[in-house]
């Protein structure tokens, strides 16, 4: 079974005798043994895909079976993104990657299908979620929301309403999530020092990256990483 998932553009696949549309945004579930897809001429796009072997099914007892295109969860869209950035070394890789494809199936399994939030189409939550991915792979980069609109073929007003919509915050809230949560996990699992994991999150400077979490967490991150350090030691 392999696990497809759109984080940006769009292609047509296969299905039943038919070419249906797989939109940024949207993952499914496939058996299919080869992987075929037409691409719109003069586009790009990128595919997350991972595999789950039959032995790890049979271990779950749980009857997987495939799905077509539907819209990925936060949870799932942000558990891709921790991956692809993912920060820890070769000896924990392979073991945080286990990890982390059983947590999207089980995204999967408990998700919940609900409708298209509010009057967004297709179109428009796969240009808000391809907008989402562009600022969490360039966390450095300081993009316009009418920028963003530009490069998702959609427009200023739309996105600014769908980002509230899809994850109950606007554009830039949500990019100051995207940064803090990579902060956060730098800050956990790795020794980089606050200077340098400021520059990785997209902050121009080290205090206005120590003023942005300490609003949001109430803590700087460097209390943060001791109070996370103290708490993982008491665990122990």
């Amino acid at each position: 079974m392999r696990l497809e998932a759109l984080l940006s553009g769009e292609i047509r696949i296969p299905a039943n005798g038919e070419r249906i549309k797989f939109r940024s945004g949207e993952y499914r579930l496939t058996d299919v043994p080869l992987f075929t897809a037409l691409f719109k001429q003069n586009t790009s796009c990128s595919i997350f895909i991972t595999h789950y072997s039959l032995e790890l099914l049979k271990q779950l007892e749980i009857n997987i079976e495939p799905c077509a295109p539907r819209r990925m969860s936060n949870m799932m869209a942000n558990k891709i993104n921790e991956m692809l950035r993912n920060p820890y070394s070769d000896q924990l890789r392979d073991f945080y990657y286990e990890n982390c494809v059983r947590e999207l199936l089980f995204f999967h399994l408990s998700q919940d299908r609900s409708p298209l939030p509010g009057e967004l189409t297709n179109t428009d939550v796969a240009s808000i979620y391809k907008a989402d991915a562009l600022m969490a792979s360039n966390l450095q980069q300081h993009f316009t929301i009418d920028e963003l609109a530009r490069m998702v073929n959609s427009n200023s007003f739309k996105l600014k309403t769908g980002f509230s919509k899809v994850y109950s915050m606007g554009v830039f809230k949500r990019l100051v999530f995207r940064r803090m949560e990579h902060a956060k996990l730098l800050l956990s699992t790795t020794d980089k020092s606050i200077g340098e994991i400021a520059s990785l999150a997209g902050y121009d400077t080290v205090a206005g990256f120590i003023h942005a979490f300490r609003r949001e967490f109430g803590l700087t991150p460097r209390e943060w990483r001791k109070q996370q350090q103290k708490e993982d030691n008491e665990q122990l």
